[in-house]
């Protein structure tokens, strides 16, 4: 288990929710952002991002002690993401 800090960067309600790690995760990861484009009533395109500030082959090579960090990270923004899908199509 990891525990990490990020602070939330901006917030356009129903449209986009970007954060950004906070010291020292922020050195190789400037922040990642979840996208809600609306598609016609009920019903929205739900897109999550995250960046590295160095290429995927030198992380990895970096952290051959974790070896499937970055599988598990996007796994992690994946089940993240389905949380908060989850959350904005609760009616009320």
């Amino acid at each position: 288990m990891h525990k990490l800090k990020f602070r939330i960067t901006k917030i356009v309600p129903n449209r986009l929710i970007e954060y950004r790690p906070l010291f020292p995760l922020s050195i190789i990861a400037p922040g990642n952002k979840f996208i809600i484009e609306p598609k016609g009533r009920d019903s929205c395109i739900f897109t999550a991002t995250g960046g590295l500030r160095i290429p995927r082959w030198l992380f990895v090579r970096l952290h051959k002690k974790h070896e499937h960090k970055i599988e598990a990270t996007q796994q992690h923004i994946k089940e993240e993401g389905w949380n908060l899908k989850k959350a904005l199509e609760k009616p009320g």
